[in-house]
């Protein structure tokens, strides 16, 4: 089921990709706990949660469980690389549903793992999030903030990840951001960017 699944992302068949993941999750839950079949379930969640996401959106209750349950696994497995992705999915969940709490706080966890870390990506990733977060919250000072360090985080061709543009995200924030605060020809040339990118 997992290669099944593995095959219909690379065709972009994104709802049969997310039925075979859940059909091997399924599978998994009959199989006796062990670190192994534990290892075995976080893969498969970390593949389903963006499968969901592609067939279903963003806000999908079925997005916010696969995140919800990778995050739980990679807790008990000690699993540092996948935490980051886990935190990330259930961020923009809670984020496109204006959970902002919910958003906010996950963005807090983010931030401080990727200062932990030390990780470059990680940092973009988290202040990016927080940036976003504190925007929709009216915390402008501190959405700038956040962004402006996220943009200065990207490299110069551009980051791409998750199929999305992180400068083209945090300049769009960061105009409406400038925007809310009185700053109109700064949003307006942030804007122009954007526009010219997209």
């Amino acid at each position: 089921m997992q290669v099944a699944g593995e095959r219909a992302i690379a065709h972009s068949a994104l709802v049969e990709a997310a039925r075979h993941y859940t059909a091997a999750l399924e599978l998994l839950t009959g199989q006796p706990e062990s670190p192994d079949r534990d290892r075995r379930e976080l893969g498969l969640q970390l593949a389903v949660g963006p499968a969901f996401i592609a067939a279903r959106g963003w806000a999908s209750p079925e997005v916010e469980r696969a995140y919800s349950r990778a995050r739980e696994l990679c807790a008990q497995l000690g699993d540092s690389s996948g935490i980051f992705q886990s935190l990330f999915g259930l961020w923009v969940n809670h984020l496109v549903r204006l959970e902002c709490q919910a958003a906010n706080k996950v963005a807090e966890e983010l931030l401080q793992r990727a200062l932990r870390a030390n990780d470059k990506m990680q940092l973009l990733f988290a202040h990016q999030a927080l940036g976003d977060i504190s925007c929709e919250m009216g915390k402008f000072l501190l959405a700038r903030e956040h962004l402006e360090k996220a943009l200065s985080l990207c490299t110069q061709d551009r980051q791409q990840a998750l199929g999305v543009d992180m400068q083209v995200v945090c300049l769009s924030y960061l105009a409406t951001t400038l925007s809310h605060l009185g700053y109109a020809d700064q949003a307006l040339k942030r804007r122009r960017v954007v526009k010219r990118w997209s």
